[in-house]
């Protein structure tokens, strides 16, 4: 395909005027229209972006605009709903995690899109930082073991009061499941740092979901590659991933930053602009769906990927 892609949006809230902002800047782009439940961010949207048109159902708008790609930025408990009217149409779809609040929800919402033959991408935006997209080159130059280890915090109040400080009520269910709705973000890269089948785990302790505490995990790989999940639900602590060998010795903290990488690039410093002008990893990411609709080899990530991380969440939560 090399016309420009057509793109619609599902959704009015920051995640979509973020995607917005990457596609309204790329002319291999161009944007079609937009639903959502609420008036006033739909019509801040259209005052900003003219050739956006504002539907009233998912049917008018596939219908009205043939869009080819349609991004989905809901909130989590509505995806069940919403995908299924989402998938009667033959757009692609890039959705915004967590597509669901439990491995069942999104292995029905897979199974779906496999009986009407549709495409599922997750917009994981934290593969496509500039950081970790350095460290996957860098360590995929080596054929040696790795070491994971991977420190998330979750706070179920934080959560609940960041997203009041920007207008969003979160439901219940999404708090309890802040696994799905936020520590998926962390879990992925257990899934596509580590090669191989997940064949063995050990838990410091079952996790509960009445009264959530500090524990931790370790996961085997079947290509010998170890990880160590840290999931800290009482006390601070800041986001990290680090990967080690006997070849290098990498860190992403904060996960927007390399560390580590002098000894591969020498003086010549990252380049961190598209991370900094965007939303980190959306723009990186856009580079990538312009190659899947082009034909080419991409890496986004499918529906089928995605499901391979949340069931590493079900084997380490129990849910």
């Amino acid at each position: 395909m090399k016309k420009k892609i057509k793109v619609s949006f599902i959704g009015a809230g920051n995640m979509s005027k973020e995607h917005i902002k990457v596609f309204k800047n790329n002319q291999k782009f161009i944007l079609k229209g937009i639903l959502s439940r609420s008036k006033k961010k739909i019509n801040e949207i259209i005052s900003r972006n003219k050739k956006i048109k504002n539907y009233s159902s998912i049917k008018e708008l596939y219908n009205r605009t043939k869009s080819d790609l349609v991004v989905i930025a809901v909130s989590e408990e509505q995806y069940s709903k919403i995908m299924k009217d989402v998938l009667k149409f033959p757009w692609v779809c890039l959705a915004e995690k967590p597509l669901g609040l439990s491995y069942k929800e999104i292995d029905k919402c897979y199974k779906l899109s496999l009986k009407r033959k549709r495409k599922i991408f997750i917009s994981l935006n934290r593969r496509f930082y500039k950081s970790t997209l350095i460290l996957k080159k860098i360590i995929n130059r080596f054929k040696v073991r790795r070491k994971l280890k991977i420190i998330d915090c979750q706070s179920r109040d934080k959560f609940k009061k960041n997203a009041y400080k920007i207008g969003v009520k979160k439901s219940k269910k999404s708090i309890i499941n802040l696994m799905y709705s936020n520590s998926v973000h962390l879990i992925d890269y257990l899934n596509f740092l580590c090669r191989g089948k997940l064949v063995k785990i050990k838990k410091n302790k079952v996790w509960n979901i009445k009264r959530p505490e500090n524990f931790s995990v370790k996961m085997f790989f079947s290509s010998g590659d170890i990880a160590e999940y840290e999931a800290y639900w009482r006390t601070y602590k800041k986001w990290e991933v680090k990967i080690k060998s006997k070849k290098f010795t990498l860190k992403l903290k904060p996960l927007e930053r390399i560390l580590g990488v002098k000894k591969f690039l020498g003086e010549k410093k990252v380049n961190y602009k598209h991370d900094l002008l965007f939303k980190p990893g959306l723009y990186y990411q856009s580079k990538e769906i312009i190659k899947f609709f082009r034909g080419k080899k991409n890496s986004l990530v499918s529906i089928s990927d995605y499901l391979v991380t949340a069931r590493i969440i079900k084997i380490i939560y129990g849910r």
